[in-house]
């Protein structure tokens, strides 16, 4: 029998194309993420203990994972909505890409407080060169406080081991409560020239979510 999206009717070709248009946007974080495991060995898919070890309920909890530190996953196996598991004392904050607010089908996505998270334009495969923005995803603590990294590099070959040829970039996020602003900050590593490209700001709390832009590599 056929197995492709289209032969199960819209509604799923859609949720199929949005889920596929969700990687695509966070390929950015996920790269950074294998660097950071091949660096570290931390898996980049954690079971929800790793987020409070002491905390026995969590290494029975199999609807809810995280990607990386941040970001948060919950999904359902039945025909009912998912159930999220938020461990620890931290705020996670829910959050939806464009056109997916309406869509029962994917996961649910919770950034945690106090994380930056890297994403990118939809691209059509892996190997197509992204030429829009960075858009970071930006989740305060209480204390106004938000990192997060950005690993790049060619994509194949050595250079980024044997001649440095990578771009690490840290960035940070603080609220200026005098200003009533949030300033981001960058440091970074690695002889990669940095793109020349827009950086778009979605910060995201409890109340709601607000947009800005600049230049990538300018506060």
């Amino acid at each position: 029998p056929p197995r492709e999206p289209y032969a199960f009717g819209r509604a799923t070709t859609g949720s199929c194309r949005r889920a596929l248009e969700r990687r695509s946007r966070l390929l950015p974080y996920m790269y950074t993420l294998f660097h950071e495991a091949h660096l570290t060995g931390v898996p980049v898919l954690r079971p929800l203990f790793f987020q409070d070890p002491a905390d026995a309920s969590l290494r029975s909890v199999y609807t809810t994972f995280t990607m990386g530190d941040g970001l948060l996953v919950s999904f359902s196996s039945t025909d009912q909505p998912p159930s999220p598991v938020t461990p620890g004392n931290a705020e996670w904050h829910a959050f939806f890409f464009p056109g997916e607010q309406n869509d029962a089908h994917l996961p649910l996505l919770h950034i945690k407080s106090g994380h930056i998270i890297p994403t990118g334009p939809v691209r059509q495969h892996v190997d197509e060169k992204p030429q829009g923005p960075i858009m970071l995803l930006i989740a305060l603590d209480r204390d106004g406080l938000a990192e997060g990294s950005l690993y790049e590099d060619s994509g194949d070959g050595h250079e980024h081991a044997i001649a440095q040829q990578y771009l690490l970039t840290r960035y940070a996020a603080r609220l200026d409560t005098d200003k009533k602003i949030v300033r981001v900050s960058m440091t970074h590593e690695g002889a990669m020239p940095r793109p020349s490209r827009p950086l778009l700001i979605h910060l995201i709390t409890t109340a709601g979510a607000w947009h800005g832009q600049a230049l990538d590599g300018h506060e």
